[in-house]
């Protein structure tokens, strides 16, 4: 499942997303207007194919 707002930790203290666009300008999924709605799914799932991706590579979230 994809959540909306998840981020990606990068270098530094910056958190990165390939949905920063979207996160900045709406702040729940039901905000995004109907005629983005299908990108912003576009770029989730190529958020958590990335993700699914690093973890069966060995990579963990940290633990806080």
């Amino acid at each position: 499942m994809v959540v909306f707002g998840a981020r990606i930790n990068g270098p530094g203290t910056t958190p990165i997303t390939c949905c920063s666009n979207f996160y900045a300008k709406y702040p729940t999924a039901q905000e995004v207007p109907e005629d983005q709605r299908a990108y912003l799914t576009y770029l989730q799932q190529i958020n958590q194919s990335s993700f699914d991706r690093a973890e069966s590579l060995g990579w963990r979230p940290l633990q806080r």
